[in-house]
């Protein structure tokens, strides 16, 4: 089985008409779509050549955008003067096929999907110029830019959507890129003053002298640092302070796949197939070719027969006994994730470049 002709065909079929992408229809909890796994979907979607489905994503979330945009308008002013925010007065996180938001807890306050879909859509059209956006998507970035220049002071669930209340490395990281990608596109030069100010604030509360943390207060390595130099580039390669962060995760979270962090008991806590490909396409960009390669050729093992990549593996749990109870409750590991498909895809690509 050709794996990335697979893997580019499911993500494609996770599309919907409204050019939302289902994160897993084979799991009760996340037939929903997100800003955070939509964005990396619709860039490996680009790297192999499917502009308009990448462009179909990022309309797709200014519809989002522009659908609650009194909302935001709301939250923003709220925060200004310094009112109490409740949760589900923030932008939601999860949303339906068809841009609503989805009841419940779970769908509530997190920023670095807005970031992250800010960043993407910025990349794409400042590297194709000849992809004119539409005056609404125009409008969703502007209000996007807008909200969350704002709102980043607030606590937040982080990426996996833990930790409510905090303010996590990953998200504020998220947020930095997007600003900055927002303002290098629009030319508007007060949104790189924002980004500025969040980057101080990142390095004065979640860098230590054994590199970055999870965030503030959570002294512990987390595997989606790995985005502070890719995607985002907010810190280069070289960078002792990422580097030690690296050596960090390596020592910490590889097994050989890749866990999120030590702590954790979703499902045991296993090796997530996401991340693993994280890690290799960030090795793959800096030259470490040979584990890139390896970490490739343990994804491929990981398929199911019928070429499915899971969130993560049931291997090295960190927390054995709870996986038996997670699997009663919410049902086998998500599989096929897309997004664990995105990010073998970006790994494969990065791997072809190099040859």
């Amino acid at each position: 089985m050709d794996l990335v002709q697979k893997s580019i065909q499911i993500l494609k079929d996770g599309q919907t008409l409204d050019g939302s992408f289902i994160a897993c229809a084979n799991f009760a909890n996340y037939r929903y779509s997100w800003f955070r796994d939509g964005s990396y979907i619709a860039l490996a979607l680009l790297e192999y050549g499917c502009t308009r489905e990448a462009v179909n994503f990022i309309e797709w979330g200014a519809m989002v955008v522009n659908r609650y945009q009194e909302k935001m308008e709301a939250c923003i002013r709220a925060f200004q003067r310094g009112e109490e925010i409740a949760e589900e007065d923030f932008f939601h996180t999860r949303f339906t096929h068809d841009g609503y938001e989805v009841p419940g807890h779970w769908g509530f306050s997190q920023f670095d999907g807005l970031g992250t879909w800010l960043w993407f859509s910025c990349k794409l059209f400042m590297e194709n110029p000849q992809i004119t956006p539409s005056p609404d998507i125009i409008s969703a970035l502007e209000k996007t830019a807008e909200y969350i220049s704002v709102i980043w002071p607030a606590g937040c669930s982080d990426c996996w959507e833990e930790n409510e209340g905090g303010q996590h490395t990953y998200t504020l990281a998220s947020i930095a890129a997007g600003l900055r990608a927002y303002g290098n596109w629009s030319l508007s030069h007060k949104y790189n003053e924002h980004m500025d100010a969040v980057l101080v604030f990142l390095r004065k509360n979640c860098l230590t002298s054994s590199g970055y943390i999870k965030g503030v207060g959570l002294n512990a390595a987390d595997a989606n640092l790995i985005g502070l130099c890719e995607p985002y580039r907010l810190a280069t390669w070289e960078d002792p302070d990422f580097q030690k962060t690296l050596l960090r995760i390596e020592r910490d979270l590889m097994t050989p796949g890749l866990h999120r962090f030590l702590a954790d008991t979703y499902y045991g806590g296993g090796e997530w197939v996401l991340l693993t490909a994280w890690i290799g396409w960030l090795y793959a960009k800096h030259g470490r070719i040979g584990d890139a390669k390896k970490l490739r050729t343990w994804i491929e093992s990981q398929a199911s027969p019928e070429g499915f990549l899971a969130e993560q593996v049931p291997f090295h749990l960190f927390a054995p006994d709870r996986y038996s109870s997670w699997v009663k409750d919410a049902g086998e590991i998500a599989s096929p994730l897309l997004w664990s498909h995105a990010m073998y895809l970006l790994l494969v690509k990065e791997l072809d470049t190099r040859k």
